[in-house]
């Protein structure tokens, strides 16, 4: 067929035709999850981790109020500052290890769980622990960058985000 290629002799063929979008014998067909139905797993994602987020910044910070400064004062407070800056990265280290954990373990967070996809890696496999951290600081990049990172997704013949391409992922939807 025109403007097809076809893998050399020795090469598995069945990661050419995961990359082509056809069927491939040990995936049966594959469908890629498309931008919209990723938005609602990462907006489920979101809303979990916001409560536990919540939960651990109103237990971390609810001290700050203690500490007599008035708001607005213009006062500064090291202890305050290494406070914030502690829960932010306790935030971030909670995104990041519920990712990984997440796509290492099952393939899938609970939002992508939810709407009935799986990450998996080129020629269909699992995807694991270190890729999956990749994929989690990856994902970081993806929304640093105004989010353009995941608009790609939405004109990607594969429907890959940047962190997608970064880390040789597909985001299939489960059999």
């Amino acid at each position: 067929a025109a403007g097809v290629t076809y893998a050399g002799a020795g090469k598995d063929v069945s990661i050419q035709q995961m990359r082509e979008g056809v069927a491939v014998s040990s995936l049966g067909s594959v469908q890629f999850g498309g931008f919209w139905i990723r938005f609602v797993a990462k907006f489920i994602d979101g809303i979990l981790l916001a409560i536990v987020e919540f939960g651990l910044n109103f237990l971390m910070l609810g001290s700050l109020t203690a500490t007599g400064i008035e708001p607005g004062s213009g006062e500064v407070d090291p202890a305050q500052i290494g406070l914030i800056l502690g829960t932010l990265a306790i935030n971030l280290g909670i995104r990041i290890g519920y990712m990984t954990f997440m796509i290492g373990k099952w393939g899938a967070t609970l939002g992508k769980m939810a709407v009935g996809l799986k990450v998996v890696t080129a020629d269909g496999g699992a995807v694991s622990y270190p890729r999956a951290l990749g994929r989690a600081f990856a994902e970081i990049l993806s929304g640093l960058i105004l989010l353009i990172g995941y608009i790609i997704a939405a004109f990607d013949s594969e429907k890959r985000s940047l962190h997608d391409h970064i880390c040789s992922t597909r985001v299939i939807y489960k059999r």
